[in-house]
């Protein structure tokens, strides 16, 4: 026969048996709330981590398109400095050349004058001879 001791011992034993098995479904149940938070918090972090990079590569980027608009400035500037400094060659080439010319004016013009001198001194020379011929002349 069975005695109480040994009905009171299966009885606690079907106590927590059941116990067990009625904590099993909230453990689990505990357990996937637990996975779902994980993956929440992994999926929260992740997402930080990323929106950092991203925000990181946002500001590079940014920076390198700011880049390539003051680059592209500086070329057209170059372009454009280019442009005058041969503009301003040009001139200096015609200037120097005007200068040039005038010198040569100038020079032709002395030559003109230092002839136009030894002309005049021989002609005043014929004339004085003329002139002389002519008292001669008179004179006899």
């Amino acid at each position: 026969m069975v005695s109480t001791r040994a009905l009171f011992l299966l009885a606690t034993h079907a106590v927590i048996f059941l116990w067990l098995f009625s904590c099993i479904p909230v453990c689990i149940a505990g357990a996937e709330r637990r996975k779902r938070e994980a993956i929440a918090s992994v999926g929260a972090a992740t997402g930080a981590a990323m929106d950092a990079i991203n925000n990181g590569a946002a500001t590079v980027w940014h920076n390198q398109q700011q880049l390539e608009a003051e680059a592209r400035i500086l070329h057209q500037n170059t372009q454009r400095l280019a442009k005058q400094s041969a503009q301003w060659a040009s001139s200096y080439k015609g200037f120097h050349a005007a200068l040039k010319a005038l010198g040569d004016v100038e020079n032709w013009a002395k030559t003109i004058e230092s002839d136009m001198a030894f002309i005049h001194s021989a002609l005043e020379g014929i004339q004085q001879q003329e002139q002389q011929e002519e008292e001669q002349s008179a004179k006899s």
